[in-house]
């Protein structure tokens, strides 16, 4: 059995099974008994600032793409457009927004996020 601390004290891994154990939880006293025994518990993994914002970026272009690559397509055919040309520019200016997120003096401050433009929801 081995262990990996976590950022919050209160809070284990048990790395054979994955399982998190919290201060309280039955198997506490195993991880107290592995370590009065000499176990050394793997430090927390230290995740670079940001990191998740940048997992939410990252996500928030995935989930747009087909819009973009849909309207791309229908002009390329001559099709008629799902989106007006105005939108076509606001799901543009959001992606590159997205892009450019990280290089922000706001990063990673969630309520500084680029705002998605109410109509995509209504696209899905």
């Amino acid at each position: 059995m081995s262990y990996q601390l976590t950022a919050d004290a209160d809070t284990v891994i048990r790395l054979d099974d994955g399982a998190t154990v919290p201060r309280g939880h039955r198997f506490w006293a195993e991880y107290e008994d592995w370590l009065s025994a000499g176990g050394n518990p793997e430090p927390a993994l230290v995740l670079e600032p940001g990191a998740s914002e940048r997992t939410w970026r990252d996500t928030e272009i995935e989930r747009v793409k087909w819009l973009r690559e849909r309207h791309r397509d229908e002009v390329d055919s001559a099709r008629p457009t799902t989106m007006t040309v105005k939108q076509s520019g606001e799901l543009l200016d959001y992606v590159q927004a997205l892009r450019d997120w990280p290089a922000s003096k706001h990063f990673p401050a969630k309520k500084y996020r680029p705002t998605t433009p109410d109509w995509i929801e209504n696209l899905s």
